[in-house]
């Protein structure tokens, strides 16, 4: 059921069809990676939602200038291409500048649209399962830009709700990342613990002598 005022879209259609394709192999080669320089991004370094540059291969800026139509801005969306489909990133601050790669998608989302609220709608189960049977290939699953734009998406009826919606989620979200940090202290200090107390390092009050 769609709610008043949202719709049936798909992903061509909030990108305007602005969906590319990383460069070929015979663009950008392996011997030009380095050590430093402007990240290339992989679907290897697409964990979390989120793209890893530190995990990037490197290429020259003066390469990177050749690549400029595969630089990615902040609100792009990148997929990977083969391998697993159901990998994205939305691209923030700290990966914007970053080049889109050999095995990923690029897709741009219109101004009428939050990019974070289509991030978090792709984390959706069956939309993930969508991509995974729409994939072509026998040995290793394929994505690209004919089918991807395809891919059925419900929007809200204004930018303003979509950010706002974006914004509910993203405040559980770091409230969720604060929480997972509380508990993994409290399990590092529980091992510590442990050590002492199951190997008699630290002895409780009224307990004493040799075990």
């Amino acid at each position: 059921m769609v709610p008043e005022g949202w719709k049936i879209s798909t992903l061509g259609e909030v990108c305007g069809n602005n969906l590319q394709t990383g460069p070929f192999g015979s663009q950008l080669h392996a011997n030009e990676y380095e050590a430093d320089g402007v990240p290339v991004l992989m679907p290897k370094d697409l964990n979390g939602f989120r793209a890893d540059t530190s995990s990037a291969a490197k290429i020259s800026v003066e390469r990177a200038r050749d690549l400029s139509k595969h630089r990615l801005c902040k609100g792009d969306i990148l997929f990977s291409r083969r391998g697993d489909v159901t990998r994205f990133a939305l691209i923030d601050e700290a990966s914007a500048g970053s080049l889109c790669g050999t095995g990923c998608l690029k897709a741009t989302p219109g101004e009428q649209h939050s990019p974070e609220f289509l991030s978090y709608f792709l984390q959706k189960h069956w939309v993930r399962k969508w991509l995974e049977q729409n994939a072509v290939g026998q040995t290793m699953p394929n994505m690209n830009t004919a089918i991807l734009s395809e891919l059925p998406l419900m929007v809200a009826g204004s930018r303003q709700e979509e950010d706002t919606i974006a914004q509910i989620l993203s405040t559980w979200d770091q409230a969720i990342t604060a929480t997972e940090r509380l508990l993994e202290n409290s399990q590092q200090r529980k091992k510590g613990l442990m050590q002492q107390l199951l190997t008699g390092k630290k002895r409780l009050p009224g307990f004493e002598g040799e075990w």
